[in-house]
């Protein structure tokens, strides 16, 4: 689902903004929450609905570490260990390929290639991630529940993470309403300088 097609804009953002508004009214933030989660998993599924485990798998295993790094005495230990199991996932996914071409090329090796499909977004969610555990060592953030690192992972984007990672909740109301004007203004923009390219290039 691109942002630019009719699925997106004329019936998965309005539904998405409207019932998160609804419980956001009636003061159901726990609802409101679990909503954009799901919505969000929606979205990321509709892209390749096998990656779906791999982003919720990464998000849990942030999330056991940050509670550990919160509450051991330890937390240099457990904040290693986590930050090293998210540059294993990035690396297996973005350059295992470059590692074994290199490997083969150099020493004349004839390791098979595997093909590996990039995740959408993988380096996004793994870093933000990754912030968030380094907030939690340093002691920058009160107690995060399940809910609230679920939506930092999956919901928040480039111009809204900053306010998501002042206190892992849900994005302020004023930085919605700015993300949302910023997507209607930039929408016409990319349209035509994609259709423009294309036009070019045929």
């Amino acid at each position: 689902m691109l942002f630019n097609s009719y699925a997106f804009v004329l019936l998965y953002l309005p539904i998405t903004l409207l019932v998160y508004y609804g419980l956001a009214r009636f003061r159901r933030v726990r609802a409101a929450t679990a909503w954009l989660v799901l919505a969000s998993f929606f979205f990321y599924g509709y892209w390749d609905v096998r990656y779906i485990p791999l982003l919720f798998g990464s998000i849990c295993w942030n999330y056991w570490f940050g509670r550990q790094i919160e509450a051991a005495s330890h937390k240099r230990l457990f904040l290693t260990m986590a930050v090293s199991g998210n540059i294993a996932l990035l690396a297996y996914y973005k350059y295992t390929g470059f590692f074994l071409e290199t490997i083969n090329a150099a020493f004349g090796f004839s390791y098979d290639i595997p093909h590996i499909v990039l995740p959408l977004g993988i380096s996004f969610f793994t870093f933000t991630q990754t912030a968030y555990l380094v907030d939690v060592y340093r002691g920058e953030t009160r107690k995060s529940g399940g809910g609230d690192v679920f939506t930092l992972s999956v919901v928040c984007d480039d111009f809204s993470a900053s306010d998501c990672r002042t206190d892992y909740q849900l994005p302020r109301y004023d930085a919605a309403i700015y993300a949302i004007a910023e997507f209607c203004s930039e929408l016409p923009k990319s349209v035509f300088r994609v259709g423009a390219v294309c036009h070019w290039l045929v």
